[in-house]
């Protein structure tokens, strides 16, 4: 298991100071975020190798890494943790202003509502 330093200022950021029913919580969700990254990470190697294969393989391992993130934070939130809202933070979805494009009625090519590359064309 991973260690957890709490309450000093790390380069870069700061660590929290967390209580010790929360530390574990804390641990899951590290371990999580790192194992989506090394997911990514292997399916990225494969891909610039060009080795279909192993990026096939390794964008399977995907899915479980994003379901274990998603389950830390669940367990985040179960503990009492809320997101943070930057100073200036955008509305919630609910009462977010259209974009430009949904405003003027206009093309949704390019708005990232899903990642099938045949969306990104204005010629269907």
């Amino acid at each position: 298991m991973a260690s957890v330093r709490t309450g000093h200022r790390k380069p870069g950021g700061y660590a929290l100071n967390l209580s010790p029913a929360d530390r574990t919580t804390n641990i899951q969700l590290l371990d999580a975020l790192r194992g989506a990254a090394g997911a990514y990470r292997r399916a990225a190697r494969a891909a610039t190798a060009a080795d279909a294969d192993a990026y096939r393989a390794a964008s399977a391992a995907i899915p479980a890494a994003t379901a274990k993130v998603n389950a830390a934070l669940a367990a985040v939130a179960a503990a009492g943790y809320k997101p943070a809202a930057p100073q200036g933070a955008a509305p919630s979805a609910k009462s977010a202003p259209k974009s430009s494009g949904e405003a003027q009625g206009g093309s949704d090519v390019g708005d990232s509502r899903s990642d099938d590359p045949s969306d990104d064309s204005a010629d269907p």
